[in-house]
């Protein structure tokens, strides 16, 4: 937690809208506080969007990892 404002590579914090009341905005904290952190929330899904929204997590994991910006910079959540 302490390391990530050192973090300099682009990351993606991904994960459900439902993912428990305070996940959205602690998963924002961390995608603002890494230095090109990107955020993108599922919206309906879960702690496990691998399982239960794979339609919804899997395109956008590929175009980020194809060096895509997916998510959202600094500011709020995101849908595709």
């Amino acid at each position: 937690m302490y390391d990530w404002p050192h973090i300099k590579a682009r990351t993606l914090v991904i994960g459900g809208e439902k993912d428990g009341p305070s996940y959205p905005g602690q998963a924002k904290r961390v995608a603002d506080t890494v230095q090109n952190g990107q955020l993108y929330i599922i919206p309906g899904v879960g702690h496990n969007p691998q399982f239960e929204a794979p339609d919804k997590l899997f395109p956008v994991l590929v175009r980020f990892l194809k060096g895509e910006d997916v998510g959202t910079k600094k500011t709020t959540t995101s849908s595709p």
